[in-house]
């Protein structure tokens, strides 16, 4: 009985955060559309670059949304600019990532050297 109602207030979750942010979703799926017109890709990275274009869409949209209050039309397309660059976001997040992991190794060995 308790998994059911579970599953029902899930569904209900996801319905209403559908509801309330799927056009942002949409925004980057579009994004990702023109970004397949523009570069050949095969199916599997159409598909990939799919879901990492919404999930872009939607924290652009989130974050101009809810945070700087932006107007919809600027949001809306601020969702579909972030779909179609989604993959180039991505790999400068994983290069600054990179960079700062590098930095924390390099502090850490030079912490541990002078304990030594």
């Amino acid at each position: 009985m308790s998994s059911s109602l579970f599953f029902l207030t899930m569904r209900e979750l996801i319905l209403e955060l559908a509801e309330k942010f799927g056009l942002f979703a949409l925004g980057g799926l579009i994004g990702a559309i023109i970004h397949r017109f523009r570069n050949k890709m095969s199916l599997k990275k159409f598909i990939s670059t799919l879901v990492v274009s919404s999930f872009m869409g939607l924290s652009v949209g989130i974050l101009l949304n809810n945070y700087l209050q932006a107007p919809e039309e600027v949001v809306f397309v601020a969702c579909a600019l972030a779909g179609v660059f989604s993959n180039d976001i991505l790999n400068e997040f994983q290069t600054i990532i990179s960079y700062a992991s590098d930095w924390v190794k390099i502090r850490l060995r030079v912490n541990n050297e002078d304990e030594a």
